[in-house]
């Protein structure tokens, strides 16, 4: 049998010191767990998110509407946010009343939700001749950086998340989207 580099024995002493050594170390291990009270069955797992029932907002009113400062790409529209509408739900949603006019004059409101934690949004409703169609059951849909929906991700980016939370506080959202383009949220 060939002898240990390390110690001179033979390996066959090695390999039980070794499992030894291991044996007595997880006992220490276990015996400091104990000491702290830490246990693994400790801890108890967080309820899975439920999003919470809202209420559709009043419509959204010309005079009373704040533009976005957001960057639409190839297509020519203007992004309105309706203050009065944004609110920010104890699931961490932040709901909004939102108006997009193009460059010819059409107008298409919205009432969605938008969620900083997963970058996705949901339509609750659609305007229609001046009141709110609500939709049954949209779903959470994938906040996209291209295209028409381009104002979310601004949104999501620049006036609605933050790095440091889930998601703001109405009035810092407010402050946002009155004077300025906010922080940044990393991806």
């Amino acid at each position: 049998m060939r002898a240990c580099p390390q110690t001179g024995f033979s390996c066959s002493y090695c390999l039980p010191a070794l499992l030894l050594t291991l044996l007595v170390l997880h006992a220490l291990v276990s015996l400091a767990d104990d000491d702290s009270g830490w246990r693994s069955d400790s801890f108890i797992p967080s309820a899975p998110w439920r999003e919470q029932l809202a209420d559709l907002p009043v419509y959204p009113e010309a005079g009373r509407l704040l533009e976005v400062a957001v960057t639409t790409g190839n297509y020519p529209y203007l992004v309105y946010i309706d203050p009065e509408s944004l609110s920010v739900g104890a699931d961490r949603v932040v709901r909004y009343a939102v108006v997009i006019v193009s460059a010819t004059g059409a107008r298409n409101v919205a009432y969605e939700g938008l969620r900083c934690t997963t970058r996705k949004y949901r339509r609750y409703a659609y305007g229609a001749n001046g009141g709110w169609q609500a939709l049954a059951e949209a779903p959470w849909e994938r906040i996209m950086e291209s295209g028409m929906g381009r104002y979310r991700y601004e949104l999501y980016r620049y006036y609605l998340c933050d790095t440091t939370s889930d998601s703001l506080k109405r009035d810092e959202i407010l402050r946002r989207l009155r004077y300025s383009r906010g922080g940044v949220v990393d991806e």
